[in-house]
């Protein structure tokens, strides 16, 4: 073999060495990514599940957060519904206690409206009661001077008897007795005649009255005792 072919099988040589070295240095470079995927299986870690769950714990926190506004807008609105509702309460209270004023109001223009409707009727009833009174006053006058002349006469005290209990009814009495002291409210004085003081003696003419009002005055004397 010639020097030639020597160097010729030697530059062979070393270029297969040269592609030896590259394939195998290749060969470790790609088998990295393999031992390092590996070690991320051997640590249990997924990239794709580590996202979803990533997401996941987002959506789950944004969740709770509109949870939490809206627990928020809730509670705002219950708080104003409770405020409206307090305001509410408040008027209606107002308007009991107004209502209350004012039928107590009523109830006691009510019974003063009928107090003085009582006394207008009362007060009525008097004046007719007088104005019969003294439309009978004559008669009764004219059967009690028949009366004296004729004492017995049954007929005439019965008449007299009947117009009295009539004017009775009506609140009408007579005043004016024979032995009652004599009142110068009640009684007209005429004369004195003898017998006990100040006591009345005869009656001239009877008077009357209704209630405290008097209608007319009797005609009394009253006695008056003997001089010797």
């Amino acid at each position: 073999m010639d020097d030639r072919q020597k160097i010729d099988e030697e530059v062979k040589a070393s270029s297969f060495d040269s592609e030896k070295s590259g394939e195998e240095q290749t060969f470790e470079n790609t088998e990295e990514p393999v031992e390092g995927l590996q070690n991320q299986h051997d640590n249990g870690s997924n990239p794709a599940e580590e996202r979803d769950t990533k997401a996941k714990e987002a959506n789950k926190n944004n969740n709770s957060s509109m949870n939490n506004n809206e627990l928020s807008k809730k509670l705002e609105q219950l708080e104003t519904e409770r405020l409206t509702l307090q305001e509410k309460i408040a008027v209606l209270e107002q308007q009991h206690r107004e209502l209350e004023e004012f039928l107590l109001k009523m109830k006691h223009e009510f019974a003063l409206a009928k107090e003085a409707l009582k006394r207008d009727q009362e007060k009525k009833e008097r004046l007719l009661a007088e104005s019969m009174a003294r439309d009978l006053f004559p008669i009764l006058d004219t059967l009690d001077h028949a009366l004296e002349h004729d004492d017995e006469n049954n007929g005439l005290r019965l008449i007299r008897s009947q117009l009295v209990s009539v004017l009775e009814k009506y609140g009408v009495v007579e005043v004016g007795k024979e032995g009652e002291v004599f009142d110068p409210n009640w009684h007209e004085f005429l004369g004195y005649a003898e017998g006990p003081e100040n006591k009345i003696i005869k009656v001239v003419r009877k008077g009357y009255k209704i209630g405290d009002t008097l209608l007319r005055p009797a005609l009394v004397i009253i006695g008056q005792p003997s001089s010797c």
